[in-house]
C-alpha cells in the first residue's frame, strides 16, 4: 500500500536535526528583513492568485424569495394559531357559562322536587288521617246500624 504520507524509513533523529537547522537558520536574520521577506512573498502571492480570488469572488445575490415567502406563510400560520386560540377560549368562556347556569338551574330543580317531597308527605299525612277517619266513622254508623236491627228482631 503507498500512502502518500508516509514519510520515508530515514531516522527521526536526521528529520527533527533538519527542522531544527532550518529553524536556527532563519532566527538569526533581523526582524526588518524577515518583514521584507514576508511582504515579498505576500506581494507574490496576490499578484498569482489575486485576480482568480477576485474573478470567483464576486457577491451573488441571495434569493431572498422563498426565505420571504416562509417567513410569510409562517406568519401566516402563526395569526392562524392565534384566531383559533381566540375562537377556543371564547368557545371555552361560553361553555363555562353554560355550565354555571345548568348548575344553578339543577340547584333550583333539586330545591323544587324537595319541595315537593315534603308537600307529597304532608298531603300523605292528612290524606291518611282523613281515611283513617273516615273509616272510623264508617266502622261507628255500621255497629250503630247493628246494634238497631239486633233490637228490632
Amino acid at each position: 500500500m503507498n500512502d502518500p504520507w508516509k514519510q520515508p524509513h530515514k531516522h527521526k533523529h536526521s528529520a527533527a536535526a533538519a527542522a531544527t537547522a532550518a529553524t536556527s537558520q532563519y532566527a538569526s536574520w533581523p526582524p526588518a528583513m524577515m518583514a521584507n521577506m514576508e511582504a515579498s512573498i505576500e506581494k507574490k502571492l496576490l499578484a498569482n492568485l489575486g485576480p482568480r480570488i477576485k474573478a470567483g469572488d464576486s457577491d451573488v445575490t441571495m434569493d431572498h424569495g422563498g426565505l420571504d415567502s416562509r417567513a410569510t406563510q409562517l406568519e401566516d400560520q402563526l395569526q392562524q394559531i392565534q384566531r383559533n386560540q381566540g375562537a377556543f377560549e371564547q368557545k371555552l368562556c361560553q361553555v363555562d357559562q353554560t355550565v354555571m347556569q345548568v348548575q344553578t338551574t339543577q340547584h333550583g330543580v333539586e330545591s323544587t322536587v324537595n319541595q315537593l317531597q315534603i308537600q307529597m308527605e304532608h298531603q300523605n299525612q292528612q290524606l291518611s288521617q282523613t281515611l283513617d277517619r273516615k273509616m272510623s266513622e264508617q266502622m261507628d254508623r255500621i255497629e250503630a246500624l247493628l246494634c238497631k236491627r239486633g233490637r228490632h228482631e
